[in-house]
């Protein structure tokens, strides 16, 4: 990515979706599980969390259910997330007692990561994510 393509990017996510203060974390994994883009909590994806993001939406007879994820934290806990809902372009877990929740959506470019927490609730994430996908898809 270009300084110039990297900008533009940069001020395209800043302004859909971190103007709105829901998400801790964003990332962009292309197809090839390279990290295109990362913010905040998920600045340090390791291979094991990127290839389960890229199973999600594999060929799989059997589908996920679980999904863990070191959210930044020193002591490298993982918070585990629990997918309640799945399609071929989209996938939304969250964790024990609604305290954090992620989304998947399904590009052409590879997959976007989203992680948010209380206060925000899962649909206002969930609305934002998708509005912003949706300018990805074409």
């Amino acid at each position: 990515m270009s300084a110039v393509e990297k900008a533009t990017w940069d001020q395209f996510v800043s302004e859909h979706l971190l103007q709105t203060g829901i998400f801790s974390g964003l990332a962009l994994v292309a197809v090839n599980g390279n990290i295109v883009y990362s913010y905040g909590c998920l600045n340090s994806l390791d291979k094991e969390e990127v290839s389960q993001f890229l199973a999600v939406f594999g060929c799989s007879q059997e589908r996920a259910t679980i999904l863990k994820l070191n959210l930044g934290q020193e002591n490298l806990v993982k918070t585990t997330f629990r997918i309640y809902h799945q399609n071929h372009i989209s996938m939304y877990a969250t964790s024990a007692g609604n305290q954090k929740g992620i989304t998947l959506s399904r590009l052409p470019q590879g997959i976007f990561i989203t992680v948010f927490g209380k206060p925000a609730l899962p649909h206002q994430a969930i609305c934002a994510v998708e509005k912003f996908s949706e300018r990805l898809r074409f």
